[in-house]
């Protein structure tokens, strides 16, 4: 995949993620600031989600107070951004933050 193609799927994959969240029944509960290319997703209680696009990589990453850390390609055959264990970004999302996505 170029760069550019990426940067543009990337992008829009954070900001759907963002908009979903704000425009959520839960939008209320957490603070959600784009700070650059980075989302964040705070709690109340300091628990704080980080996603951000790696383009050396080719890759979102992302840091969950529940589960750790993830890596997301980019998987064209299913237009969805998934890890090494099939993981995939929005679905992880879904459920650690009880909101579809």
């Amino acid at each position: 995949m170029k760069e550019s193609d990426f940067l543009k799927l990337a992008k829009q994959e954070i900001s759907h993620i963002q908009d979903t969240l704000e425009n959520s029944p839960m939008g209320d509960i957490y603070d959600i600031d784009m700070i650059g290319d980075i989302l964040y997703i705070k709690f109340p209680d300091s628990r704080e989600y980080v996603i951000n696009k790696h383009s050396i990589a080719l890759e979102l990453w992302l840091s969950s107070p529940i589960s750790g850390a993830f890596h997301f390609a980019y998987d064209h055959s299913q237009g969805r951004w998934i890890d090494s264990k099939q993981n995939e970004i929005r679905a992880l999302l879904s459920k650690e933050l009880g909101v579809k996505i």
